[in-house]
């Protein structure tokens, strides 16, 4: 069953370029190996199980991150309690088995975006453009949380779901 499509026009090279140094490491081999040939493959990552959006922010998949945190914050305020966190830990394991998925995903698009703009240069100035795009930066994941921090600090409670039930 395949859940998500490929761009078949992105190169390994431009994905090793886009993930960064840790490309050559055994996991992101073998999950770019798994990904190429089925992009709807389970790929399990604890880094995204346990982190989930603030992995996707530090991998700079900034959209991906903040579609999880709009679902995971209407799972929270919409259903209640008990079915909510039933919900939410079944969001953190589609995360931890297709969160690489949609990190490589969201890497295509965005090579795709820098060759789309960039159609006189060279592959290795793509390259180049690609590894400057990509990669990881943690100031992403900090940033998040901080503003995620200040939603929820100074978000009303006014829930009646939310509620403790009075004597």
């Amino acid at each position: 069953m395949k859940i998500f499509k490929r761009n078949d026009s992105i190169t390994r090279n431009q994905l090793e370029a886009y993930i960064g140094s840790n490309a050559y490491l055994p996991f992101y081999s073998k999950t770019l190996d798994r990904f190429i040939a089925n992009p709807s493959s389970l790929n399990w990552n604890w880094p995204c199980f346990f982190l989930n959006m603030y992995w996707l922010m530090f991998r700079k998949s900034i959209i991906p991150a903040l579609a999880i945190f709009i679902a995971n914050l209407a799972l929270i305020l919409i259903i209640p309690i008990p079915f909510s966190g039933i919900l939410s830990t079944a969001l953190l394991l589609f995360l931890g088995f297709f969160g690489t998925n949609i990190y490589l995903l969201n890497a295509e698009r965005e090579i795709s975006k820098i060759k789309a703009n960039n159609p006189s240069k060279s592959e290795h100035e793509i390259l180049d453009l690609i590894s400057k795009a990509g990669g990881s930066d943690i100031k992403y994941a900090i940033i998040f949380y901080l503003l995620q921090f200040c939603l929820y600090e100074f978000m009303p409670v006014s829930y009646t779901h939310l509620t403790l039930p009075t004597t």
